[in-house]
């Protein structure tokens, strides 16, 4: 997972300030990966892998957010 510094993000602000239509909404991935919370981490993995995610979101069987998953936290599992 990337981290930003702080920066880094002082510029954003101020970029942001003379460019009002940096909206997330431009930037988004409007059909993102995602697996449900009844799936195994393996599968989760083979999902991380062949999208090449730093993580993978896990949504309730009603497709709310729940969590997430990283390539982490599956090779502490096992």
């Amino acid at each position: 997972m990337h981290k930003f510094d702080e920066s880094f993000v002082d510029i954003l602000i101020q970029f942001e300030n003379d460019r009002k239509w940096m909206s997330v909404q431009n930037w988004m991935v409007e059909t993102p990966a995602f697996i449900q919370s009844n799936k195994t981490l393996l599968e989760a993995a083979k999902v991380m892998k062949e999208l090449k995610l730093d993580f993978l979101p896990i949504v309730d069987p009603h497709h709310k957010p729940y969590g997430v998953v990283t390539p982490k936290d599956v090779m502490e599992a096992f």
